[in-house]
């Protein structure tokens, strides 16, 4: 599947990660960029980035493998958007009648 930008998906598996902090494993996310067109490098060098560090303590213990591109984007959570970084493995398509976050994240 091609990823798409400005385009929301829902996150894929049975994640204890989202559901602990979203209520649900499978949250819907507003796809941004890459990690690259992020932080202009990969996010695992990105020291200090608390989306990168969560990210890569849920690769760890969830033992999700980093293949493919990595990409950031925002789960809605209120009335704002958390920035989180997710594999494209990790991502599908959604009906576009249940989206529920728009481009104003």
């Amino acid at each position: 599947m091609k990823i798409e930008r400005r385009k929301t998906y829902r996150i894929k598996g049975d994640s204890k990660y989202f559901k602990d902090k979203y209520g649900t494993s499978n949250p819907e996310i507003l796809i941004e960029c890459t990690d690259h067109e992020a932080w202009g490098d990969t996010w695992a060098i990105q020291t200090g980035n608390p989306a990168c560090m969560l990210f890569a303590k849920r690769l760890g213990e969830e033992g999700i493998s980093p293949t493919g591109k990595v990409w950031y984007g925002k789960v809605k959570r209120g009335q704002t958007g958390l920035g989180e970084v997710v594999c494209e493995h990790e991502l599908e398509d959604i009906e576009k009648g249940t989206q529920q976050l728009r481009e104003s994240l």
